[in-house]
């Protein structure tokens, strides 16, 4: 930002007598740095229940801190860029880093019922309100259940059948900016999220 034309970047260009650029000089630099913590959780629970046996599985994932730096050397210097915190939003993260969502928290349930030869499963996945990054809208809450089946027909043969989407639960949508003014002809813009809410609706399966 200083413009300085002794800095690292600067000097790596070589120049003629007229000012062009005669070579560029390649080098391998650490210019981006993250920060992140947090807390995984698992339960694992079971017990007997009416001859057959009922179990809970959860997972939980907790996001403390989210920070990145577009340019970071680790040495003070007038062009190094603060950390921004991430943690909480769907915006784009520096260094790398993938801009799917730093969701401040998940949780992925499974509560399964077993008896006999027969088994009955339901997996709930929550992820919870996330903010866009920016001033436009982020998304809801998203919960998704997923019910499962089997049969142990014989000693060598298993019957699956499953509804995945139970509920059929649409994506959700956001990032629409709220400032948009349509008598000017501006337009809200947003979408529906793909990558990370299930855009197939429901769905079953059966296998052996």
């Amino acid at each position: 930002p200083s413009f300085d034309p002794n800095s690292f970047f600067c000097t790596n260009f070589q120049r003629g007598t007229g000012g062009g650029i005669g070579a560029v000089q390649l080098a391998y630099t650490n210019t981006g740095a993250f920060k992140t913590s947090g807390i995984d959780a698992q339960l694992d629970w079971s017990m007997e229940v009416g001859g057959g046996r009922l179990a809970l599985n959860s997972v939980f994932n907790y996001l403390i801190s989210l920070k990145s730096s577009p340019f970071f050397s680790g040495i003070p210097t007038a062009s190094q860029t603060p950390f921004r915190e991430y943690a909480g939003t769907f915006a784009a993260p520096d260094s790398g880093l993938s801009g799917a969502g730093a969701y401040r928290w998940k949780l992925l349930s499974n509560v399964n019922y077993s008896i006999d030869r027969f088994g009955i499963g339901l997996q709930w996945q929550h992820l919870p309100g996330i903010d866009s990054g920016n001033t436009n809208t982020g998304y809801p809450a998203y919960d998704v259940f997923n019910l499962n089946t089997s049969f142990a027909a014989t000693d060598n043969v298993d019957l699956r059948f499953g509804v995945d989407n139970l509920f059929n639960r649409a994506p959700v949508f956001g990032n629409a900016n709220p400032l948009a003014n349509p008598a000017f002809f501006q337009l809200t813009g947003g979408g529906l999220n793909t990558n990370n809410y299930d855009a197939l609706g429901r769905r079953f399966y059966l296998g052996a």
